[in-house]
């Protein structure tokens, strides 16, 4: 099954295949080769569709680039994350064992009162 753009345009006849993705005859190429055959009338209208049909897909060829890259990032970042949420769990769960479960808690009336103290300022 040959590929189509948008339900109208056919990409063009496959030529090959890489690692990543399959190679189709570009459109304007496409459209110069039929013309040279003598398939095709030339028309300057046809010949800038093609053009503006092989720039469309070189940009979403780039598109599929940047968003396989994001992906990668995505996921490195991701890992990277969950590997710090863990070392801050392990901290945390450290300094509770240290000095007990209620040693956060001790910490509040004088964070509390920081606060209070900052704004009070603020306001006058």
């Amino acid at each position: 099954m040959e590929p189509w753009v948008g339900n109208k345009f056919l990409l063009g006849r496959k030529i090959g295949s890489g690692s990543f993705r399959e190679i189709y005859l570009r459109p304007l190429t496409q459209y110069k080769a039929l013309v040279d055959q003598g398939k095709l009338q030339y028309d300057p209208y046809q010949e800038t569709i093609a053009s503006e049909l092989e720039n469309l897909v070189k940009k979403l060829e780039q598109y599929n680039k940047v968003m396989e890259e994001y992906h990668v990032s995505l996921s490195k970042w991701e890992e990277i994350r969950e590997h710090e949420r863990c070392r801050i769990l392990v901290k945390e769960a450290e300094v509770k064992k240290e000095g007990g479960a209620m040693a956060s808690v001790k910490k509040w009336p004088s964070r509390i009162f920081e606060n209070l103290m900052s704004w009070l300022i603020m306001l006058v």
